[in-house]
Parts: C-alpha cells; sequence; structure tokens
C-alpha cells in the first residue's frame, strides 16, 4: 500500500470551519427553543478556560502555546455533541474571530462494536491576540 503524505492547508481548514459554523443562539433564540436534554448557556455562565479542556486538547494547546508565546487565548465557545446532536453549547451571540484570531480545537472519542456505536465530540472556540 502506498502512503501518500497529507497535505493540510490550515488557512481552508479554518475557513471551511467558518462556512459551516452555526451559532445557536441565533437557531434556538429563546430559552423555550432549545431541545430537551440539551445544556445551553453563556460563557459569562459556564467560564471557558483551559481547564475544561480534555487533557489530549490541553497538550496540543500547550504545543501551540510554546509555539506561539505571545498570543493570549480567549475562549469563547464549547459544544459537546454525542452521535451527531449537541448535548452542550456555551456560546453568545458573538461572531467567529477573524480568520488571523480563529484557534479551534476538537477531539472526537468514537466507541464502536457490532451491536452499538457513541461518538463523542468536544469542540471549542478561541480567539488568539
Amino acid at each position: 500500500m502506498d502512503v501518500q503524505e497529507l497535505a493540510l492547508d490550515a488557512r481552508e481548514i479554518v475557513r471551511r470551519f467558518r462556512r459551516t459554523h452555526t451559532n445557536y443562539h441565533t437557531r434556538w433564540p429563546n430559552r423555550d427553543a432549545v431541545p430537551e436534554g440539551v445544556t445551553f448557556g453563556t460563557p459569562s455562565e459556564h467560564p471557558l478556560d483551559e481547564d475544561r479542556l480534555p487533557a489530549a486538547l490541553r497538550a496540543e494547546l500547550r504545543a501551540y502555546k510554546k509555539a506561539h508565546p505571545h498570543h493570549a487565548i480567549t475562549f469563547l465557545k464549547h459544544m459537546r455533541t454525542v452521535d451527531g446532536r449537541p448535548e452542550l453549547v456555551i456560546e453568545d451571540r458573538g461572531e467567529l474571530p477573524s480568520d488571523a484570531q480563529l484557534l479551534i480545537l476538537s477531539q472526537t472519542v468514537t466507541l464502536a462494536a457490532c451491536d452499538s456505536v457513541r461518538i463523542v465530540t468536544d469542540l471549542f472556540v478561541a480567539r488568539t491576540e
């Protein structure tokens, strides 16, 4: 089997994220519209910081900070989906940062067996300055 190197285009990944991003405050304009079972809040109600990151993402963030020591990082959003459905949404009505300031951290954990599957994704959005 030939192994080809995957060429990643960071700018295109950021642009693709921006094109597909949904702000759930727009989708759910009032708390009555939030589906049952979804925890929905703002960063002021549920402060976001590095401590909320899963361990693997904290390690990646430490490496990023080491490579970018002069960047301050402000967490803006956290969404957890389970099997593709939102379970936790922490964000405000704010827009995404500019491409140059957008930092996306995500982790997906999958458990699959012949009789079950569970896919949990944590997504964090931050601004670098």
